[in-house]
């Protein structure tokens, strides 16, 4: 067996990078006083994260591990960019229900 046990294979740094920007794109969605337009690019970068690691992982599957956390990244990332453009379109149909007077 190789040194670092699990036959030398070592986890996939954009799966982790994936996993925390997926997870903090989802809290980052409800405070955007704190962080404004900080949820979108954190998500975009969980889904393109978690899926440019799992294509390494699948190419050379000796090498990385991590698939769980590219996948809970793309989810979570998928998440935080579902929840921004529910806030963006009922901040933008609240404008126009403003500004027609209904």
């Amino acid at each position: 067996m190789m040194p670092g046990g699990m036959g030398g294979q070592k986890f996939n740094p954009l799966a982790i990078v994936s996993m925390i920007c997926g997870i903090l794109s989802i809290p980052t969605c409800f405070c955007s006083c704190f962080a404004p337009g900080i949820n979108s690019p954190l998500a975009l970068a969980a889904v393109v994260c978690g899926i440019i690691s799992l294509n390494k992982m699948k190419a050379e599957p000796q090498m990385w591990k991590g698939g769980g956390m590219a996948i809970a990244g793309i989810v979570t990332g998928g998440i935080g960019l579902i929840l921004v453009l529910m806030a963006a379109f009922t901040e933008l149909d609240d404008a126009i229900r403003h500004s027609s007077g209904l």
